[in-house]
């Protein structure tokens, strides 16, 4: 309405008081117990934050402010009115009563891309590094808030056609979290059929892609998935029989498959000190093809054989990862 922000604030803080001195005590309280707790260590989110010049960070906030770039290839068209819309809104919301609030919405959004750039050299290239700007939904709401308060005729559509370019993108977003749901429930029947079927006297090193397109899959969960797949005892412990692994650690696994990591992961008494199988897992047929064994040798040599036999087994695993 009419009311200046200042009124606003002040009508609000008479009619929340309490809640507003009972959230600053809750705050103060958490940082002064967290201070205790990590006495000899920073405040900040990091131990340090990095030491950056001026134009470092300048570069580095630009190249987060591009962020939704990462996400157009899912929805081009939406992805254009999407930026074409928030243009219009701040325009509208800067002649608007409320061009205050707008400025409040656009310090909060470059505020969280800028305390994101400290950290980050670069915009996350996976959907898991994404939830770093969430916050930043804030800001963008007082921004729309602020075009919403215009008596242009044009505000309303705009506003409409800016929510509805994003949902309509936000759920090929979701698109491909739901692809990758199938993938890991598909992985994990295949990894319990395998282990099942499996000689006692092997063990299997599974390939899985470390993400679906923008989508977290294997990452972080070697552990994790074959526990998921595995039947309560005795019918079949997968972990005991498996072990999954991503691209991003072929390297890695060079090393570990020649020292005794099987006997580190499972209490099985007959399983042998290293892989004897590998596997990689197939979206197309929803299976774990077999590749066959062979020894380390040299680290490029031992790339170069994954890298074939995944091509040729799993195409679809050889492509997911870029």
């Amino acid at each position: 309405g009419d009311d200046s922000l200042k009124e606003v604030l002040r009508r609000a803080i008479k009619s929340s008081g309490f809640l507003v001195l009972a959230h600053s005590f809750l705050a103060l309280v958490y940082l002064l117990w967290r201070a205790k707790l990590f006495s000899a260590s920073s405040l900040n989110v990091y131990a340090a934050g990095p030491q950056l010049g001026l134009a470092q960070l300048a570069t580095q906030i630009w190249a987060h402010a591009q962020f939704p770039l990462g996400l157009s290839s899912l929805a081009p068209i939406a992805s254009w009115i999407v930026g074409v819309c928030f243009v219009s809104v701040v325009a509208i919301g800067w002649r608007s009563r409320q061009r205050v609030i707008l400025a409040i919405g656009m310090l909060f959004l470059a505020s969280v891309v800028a305390a994101v750039a400290i950290y980050f050299a670069a915009a996350p290239g996976a959907g898991d590094g994404y939830r770093l700007y969430y916050l930043g939904t804030i800001g963008f709401a007082l921004i729309a808030a602020s075009a919403s308060t215009s008596t242009w005729r044009i505000a309303p559509v705009v506003i409409v056609a800016l929510l509805g370019a994003m949902a309509f993108w936000q759920s090929r977003v979701t698109d491909e979290w739901q692809r990758a749901s199938l993938e890991i429930k598909g992985s994990e029947a295949a990894m319990r059929g395998a282990a099942m079927t499996m000689p006692p006297q092997d063990y299997g090193l599974v390939l899985l892609p470390d993400h679906l397109g923008h989508v977290p899959l294997a990452r972080n969960a070697q552990g994790a998935l074959p526990n998921l797949a595995g039947l309560p005892p005795p019918v079949v412990d997968v972990l005991g029989r498996l072990v999954v692994f991503t691209p991003p650690q072929i390297d890695e696994w060079h090393g570990l498959a020649q020292e005794g990591v099987v006997q580190k992961i499972t209490s099985r008494a007959d399983a042998p000190p290293n892989p004897t199988q590998y596997f990689c897992f197939d979206s197309r047929s929803q299976t774990l093809q077999p590749l066959g064994f062979w020894p380390a040798g040299t680290l490029d040599e031992w790339r170069r054989k994954w890298r074939e036999s995944v091509a040729t087994a799993c195409p679809s695993a050889a492509t997911t990862d870029g």
